[in-house]
């Protein structure tokens, strides 16, 4: 049997439709004030955190399946724009933890507000067939669900 021959290799593929979606995702963020926040401040950290509670870094690390240096760079990041701050952890003086300000917060709101109007313009664009079988699909593969 031999190999089937794409001229695009899957791993191009994926890189291309991931930056069309997060390209367009951040275009919408910056026409409603977020221009200073990356999809992937909401991927790594945001998601995470709370107005209500502070959430330790080590859970966003561990969460978020990031490096620790990483989520450290979009830490500062974050809190240097004001959408989080950074607090003395509970048990240890050298651990920090992570809280939403109210620009935080609504940020969140906003971004999930976006992709969600993303993902259902791509399943009006390409067909909510095709879409619904992509996200099965990266689901199955990362061994995830929605």
């Amino acid at each position: 049997m031999t190999e089937p021959d794409y001229t695009v290799p899957l791993h191009a593929l994926l890189a291309r439709a991931h930056a069309r979606f997060v390209g367009e995702c951040e275009r919408r963020l910056a026409e409603e004030g977020f221009g200073d926040l990356a999809v992937a401040h909401g991927a790594n950290v945001l998601r995470f955190l709370h107005l209500d509670r502070a959430v330790p870094v080590a859970e966003v690390v561990r969460r978020s399946g990031v490096s620790k240096q990483a989520i450290s760079q979009q830490v500062r990041h974050l809190a240097a724009r004001g959408y989080l701050t950074v607090e003395p952890g509970e048990t240890d003086g050298r651990s920090k933890a992570l809280r939403f300000t109210e620009r935080g917060e609504r940020s969140k709101q906003v971004a999930v507000r976006i992709t969600a109007d993303v993902e259902r313009e791509w399943a009006l664009r390409y067909g909510e067939p095709v879409v619904g079988v992509l996200r099965g699909t990266l689901e199955a593969v990362l061994g995830v669900s929605s």
